[in-house]
């Protein structure tokens, strides 16, 4: 079987199983299964598939068909440009978290001196790291309550060379951190606790429960984020904050409550509002 026939017959399992994007999907988890890029699976789709590629691509298109994404099956994803290693213990990078990163880098490009920010529940520390990799003046701290998920975020951090100007703190919010900062991103878990049986199953079945559940009415996380931002930013240091579907109103009633004036409030690409950008007064 040629890699060709190999990466149709891929197809047309994925097909079946009504995943929505087969041909991409198919050409990323061949090119994983045979040490290639996808390119490399388009030049060579005339040569002969080897037992090892066509036993491992057959192993990876049944995770996919049972409903296992693509960047869980090959651990890792592309955010901003960069490519992060993934493993269970962290949420899988979102585009629309991107609008954090693009405001943090744009609002802070110019800044004179050393700026200094925290990536709240950093995750893989996807945003933390791209925002560094864009300001190579400034430094961070990365939080996160997992120990598996930190050693994520400082692999990723090695990755990209960035390591340096990074501290890690096994923490809740900014509870163990001392000192000021200049700015907070956070991308926070806002599910309602009641609604996470209702996601996508890829979702409610491979990102931690923990990066997801918000509590009853999603704000848990928010409200202690805010109240942190109100003591630790800056005067005039800003809280980049990703939002729920539906929860923008709540959101500006909180960080105003602890002390922060709303800037602006960003849209993804269907007009939806999905991030809050407050300062400290």
């Amino acid at each position: 079987m040629t890699i060709a026939e190999l990466l149709a017959e891929g197809r047309r399992r994925l097909e079946e199983a009504a995943i929505a994007s087969p041909s991409l999907d198919a050409r990323i988890l061949l090119a994983h299964a045979a040490g290639l890029d996808q390119a490399g699976v388009i030049a060579a789709s005339s040569a002969m598939a080897d037992a090892e590629t066509r036993s491992c691509f057959g192993a990876l298109i049944e995770r996919r068909c049972a409903g296992e994404p693509v960047s869980r099956i090959i651990g890792k994803r592309e955010f901003f440009g960069l490519e992060f290693r993934l493993d269970a213990s962290v949420l899988d990078p979102r585009p629309e978290t991107e609008m954090l990163v693009e405001a943090a880098i744009a609002d802070h490009a110019l800044a004179r001196g050393q700026v200094r920010f925290a990536d709240i529940g950093t995750g893989s520390g996807a945003i933390a790291i791209a925002i560094l990799v864009h300001l190579p003046g400034a430094v961070a701290v990365a939080t996160d309550i997992s120990r598996e998920a930190l050693a994520v975020a400082r692999d990723n951090a090695v990755r990209h060379g960035v390591a340096d100007r990074l501290t890690f703190v096994r923490t809740s919010i900014l509870e163990d951190c001392s000192g000021e900062f200049d700015f907070l991103v956070a991308n926070p878990p806002y599910i309602p606790s009641d609604d996470i049986a209702y996601l996508q199953a890829e979702v409610r079945m491979f990102d931690p429960k923990t990066a997801l559940d918000g509590g009853a009415d999603g704000l848990d996380i928010v409200r202690a984020i805010a109240a942190s931002a109100g003591r630790r930013l800056k005067p005039g240091g800003r809280l980049y904050l990703e939002l729920g579907i539906g929860q923008v109103e709540a959101v500006r009633e909180i960080v105003i409550h602890h002390g922060l004036d709303v800037g602006s409030i960003n849209t993804d690409l269907s007009g939806l509002p999905r991030m809050l950008i407050a300062r400290r007064r």
